[in-house]
Order: C-alpha cells, then structure tokens, then sequence
C-alpha cells in the first residue's frame, strides 16, 4: 500500500505521473491519495482476479467514509486518518 498526501504543487503530479508509475509496481495492492485539506481520499485498489488497477479511482468523502483495504482485510476510517485536523 502507498498513501500520498496532496499538496497544491504536487495535485497533478499525483494524480497523473505518479500514479501512471506506482500501478505499475506488481506487489502495490493499493495507491491512495488523500487530500490535506479535507477527509477526501483517492483509492486505486487491485483487482484480485484480473490483477489490474481501476482506470479512475474511488473517490470517498467525509468522515463517515471508511477505506476498504480488502487485501488486508481491513477498513481504514477517514475519520481517524483525519483525526488530528480540525475540518
């Protein structure tokens, strides 16, 4: 798993370049981009059958939200990742 926080200067970046070169990585089950500015969250996640990446990612928003890391078997609350900023 690789989580990637944006920042204004690297948003394209991440989005884009990175993200074209991390799905390429055979052993990444998960690239996540999380914003700094609100409990947002990009996922790319793995497609266990057919060992390929989404083209887009999920999009998940709020603090309700819960990352589902079914690789790991577990879920990752947005509420805790963005547990110390005050949005």
């Amino acid at each position: 798993m690789l989580v990637e926080v944006l920042s204004p200067s690297s948003t394209d970046t991440d989005m884009t370049v990175k993200a074209a070169k991390f799905l390429n990585i055979t052993s990444l089950e998960f690239y996540i981009v999380a914003s700094q500015d609100e409990p947002l969250c990009w996922v790319w996640e793995r497609n266990a059958a057919s060992r390929e990446f989404p083209k887009l990612p999920a999009e998940l928003r709020g603090r309700d939200c819960k990352v589902p890391l079914v690789f790991f078997v577990i879920e990752l609350p947005l509420a805790e990742i963005f547990a110390r900023i005050g949005i």
